[in-house]
């Protein structure tokens, strides 16, 4: 089976990778990764920032899981006509070396998540029980 163009380029790109329980993963490239843990910021739930890197961190229960898919849920929900969650400037976490300097014009475009991405990452939330970010 040949990859779709989205999946080609995802493989090829620096990613972060979720590994849930009964091998259940899910990988966003690290732009779409960064977006989203802006749009769950935005849903209410506290991002913390080792989620930001590959540090093993994540959530330990199918019910924080459940939570969190249902607070995405209901975010995304209020957005109907929105078809890319961008990651806000002023949400933008900087590291100690600012190695993720924000730029105004690259913003809309870097660092955006489409609503299909939204939604397999709340399909992943509602089945893997638990996941780490690795």
């Amino acid at each position: 089976m040949v990859p779709s163009d989205h999946q080609h380029r995802k493989d090829q790109t620096m990613s972060m990778s979720l590994s849930g329980n009964f091998n259940v993963r899910f990988h966003a490239n690290v732009w779409e990764w960064r977006a989203l843990c802006s749009l769950m910021h935005s849903a209410g739930h506290d991002v913390p920032d080792a989620w930001l890197y590959n540090e093993y961190q994540g959530l330990s229960s199918d019910e924080l899981c459940q939570s969190l898919a249902d607070k995405i849920s209901a975010y995304v929900d209020r957005q109907p006509g929105e078809e890319n969650f961008v990651l806000s400037h002023e949400q933008f976490k900087l590291d100690a070396n600012h190695l993720f300097a924000p730029c105004k014009e690259m913003e809309h475009i870097a660092y955006s998540v489409h609503r299909s991405e939204v939604f397999r990452f709340i399909a992943f939330l509602r089945c893997c029980r638990g996941f780490v970010i690795g």
